[in-house]
């Protein structure tokens, strides 16, 4: 029972032969990767919907500082480009005030629409992990 629940959704497992399901939550994940010391990098998916964002909230705040300061590279990857132009000045605040506490990047692969990037961890021996959600 618990490896039939392991195994992933056949649409996942058609695009990424050796994938796997995920039996904990998300957070209970999160915190077993950042206490492996074998990681190099982590990067977090976010949608580009600045008025959404509140850093200060972030639950994982704690966590990233964590990861941050043991020498884990960390990024928050979105959907697009920042763009300043359409921002209003609430929006423009946040953004700024994540811009200079994180790095962020932007996304460039394509996946199906049925699929959405959640967090890639990068292991020192250069092999990665992709946690995705439909």
């Amino acid at each position: 029972m618990e490896l039939k629940s392991r195994t992933a959704p056949e649409s996942i497992t058609t695009l990424v032969p050796d994938a796997a399901s995920v039996t904990t939550d998300f957070a209970t994940e999160l915190y077993q990767l950042s206490r492996n010391k074998d990681i190099r990098s982590m990067s977090f998916f976010i949608n580009s919907n600045y008025s959404e964002w509140q850093v200060s909230e972030f639950p994982y705040n704690r966590l990233l500082n964590e990861l941050i300061v043991s020498g884990v590279d960390t990024t928050f990857i979105l959907d697009k480009p920042i763009d300043f132009t359409g921002c209003e000045s609430a929006e423009r605040a946040t953004l700024l005030s994540a811009l200079f506490r994180y790095k962020f990047g932007d996304y460039t692969d394509a996946l199906p629409n049925t699929l959405s990037p959640v967090l890639t961890v990068t292991f020192n021996d250069g092999k990665t992990q992709t946690y995705c959600g439909e």
